[in-house]
């Protein structure tokens, strides 16, 4: 991913990539079905995920596993990539509905 962003980067363009359920990103072997296969806190989050996340050159990580399930899985998640990724790189997708849990 760095070098397609570095390449964008020389055209004065900025790079963002929009990712959902890092968490669950497991270094194992391709079985079908299994990705995402629990529940988010029955993962134990990679490093190695979270480095590379933190260290690339994109300008932008979008997260989209922060709009749904409750609120306390919102907070939960925002919590994991406040942890994982520098501010200035995040971009949280928000919920858009009139029931919060």
């Amino acid at each position: 991913v760095n070098e397609l962003s570095d390449r964008f980067h020389e055209h004065g363009l900025t790079v963002s990539a929009a990712v959902q359920a890092t968490f669950g990103i497991q270094d194992v072997a391709y079985k079908p079905g299994q990705a995402c296969a629990l529940p988010p806190w029955k993962y134990v989050p990679d490093l190695q995920v979270s480095a590379l996340m933190a260290n690339t050159s994109l300008d932008r990580w979008l997260v989209m596993d922060t709009y749904y399930f409750t609120t306390a899985r919102f907070l939960n998640a925002l919590d994991f990539y406040t942890a994982t990724v520098p501010a200035i790189k995040l971009g949280v997708g928000m919920m858009n509905r009139a029931e919060l849990t």
